[in-house]
């Protein structure tokens, strides 16, 4: 399982929370919803998606507050994605996430509170103090909720997933001969074909990711330096079938919460995972790509609940 081979690379965790000051965040309180969200930014906008799950029967007037805010109600659930481009949250999230090392592994929203959860390289650990305190005083009622040692992977999607269920996917594929330019791709031609990497975030068309270097470096053209010592480097890349994964998760209001790939020669392999309301959208996305990427002779690996990992 690709999530296991990532081990423990970045050994800092941190959740932090803050209130979130928008019409979601009302209807959260107000009906004590439990969800999860993604932030992405898409041309100028910054968008947030967010599940969420009920627990309980609701008033109608749920329903039409939901629908207001343009939500969709998907087998119980409900999903939307909400403009947050003027929203404080986002200068503060936009240089987090450009830190480095820093991985965003979920946002749980719990009520009007968000709970944000992400992982970094001690190398970067002042980097992270001054972001929080440089918007301590912007970002409304923030508050460092856990800090130090990371905990176990597996331990902390099954707490989340007791929140809000969520699904681990494995996608095994082979890149096609033409897909590998040895001469121009700043990956081959910097890490070679032997690597492992985790996505930070896609931004006008370049996906910024960590590697995990399994050897020495090509090249280091284009990459930053997490950790000499632990070959650990952050750069961006193209990808044609990660940007559609990204692009059908999001028009289909997927909160897409992780991605791990690694390559050994042509064989590709990524995961991703999701929340386990969005299984049957998911797996219709995933049979298109097959169709769509014909070439790369992709199959479905592991599917599992993340309670079982």
């Amino acid at each position: 399982m690709l999530i296991s081979e990532l081990g423990n690379n970045l050994k800092n965790g941190c959740v932090v929370s803050f209130k979130l000051e928008n019409d979601f965040g009302a209807i959260s309180k107000k009906f004590g919803l439990r969800s999860v969200a993604k932030i992405r930014r898409v041309d100028s906008k910054g968008l947030m998606v967010i599940n969420s799950v009920l627990r309980e029967s609701l008033p109608l007037d749920f329903s039409r507050e939901m629908e207001k805010i343009g939500a969709v109600n998907y087998h119980g659930s409900w999903s939307v994605a909400i403009d947050i481009s003027s929203h404080n949250i986002m200068p503060f999230f936009t240089e987090l996430i450009t830190i480095p090392s820093v991985v965003v592994d979920a946002i749980l929203i719990k009520d009007d509170r968000c709970y944000l959860y992400f992982r970094y390289h001690a190398n970067n650990h002042n980097d992270v103090i001054g972001v929080l305190s440089k918007h301590s005083q912007t970002v409304t009622k923030l508050a460092v909720v856990s800090l130090g040692a990371m905990e176990n992977r597996f331990e902390l999607l099954k707490r989340l997933s007791q929140e809000v269920p969520l699904h681990y996917f494995e996608i095994s594929t082979k890149v096609p001969p033409k897909s590998m330019d040895i001469m121009n791709d700043q990956v081959i031609t910097t890490f070679g074909n032997n690597w492992m990497r985790e996505i930070k975030y896609l931004h006008e068309g370049n996906t910024h990711s960590v590697y995990y270097e399994k050897g020495e470096l090509l090249s280091k053209s284009g990459t930053v330096e997490i950790s000499k010592d632990e070959k650990i480097y952050e750069t961006t890349f193209q990808n044609p079938l990660i940007d559609f994964y990204f692009k059908e998760c999001t028009d289909s209001y997927i909160a897409l919460l992780g991605m791990a790939q690694k390559l050994v020669g042509r064989d590709f392999v990524f995961s991703v995972i999701i929340p386990s309301m969005h299984v049957e959208n998911f797996t219709s996305i995933i049979f298109n790509s097959f169709s769509k990427f014909s070439s790369w002779q992709m199959s479905l690996r592991e599917v599992h609940s993340c309670l079982e990992l």
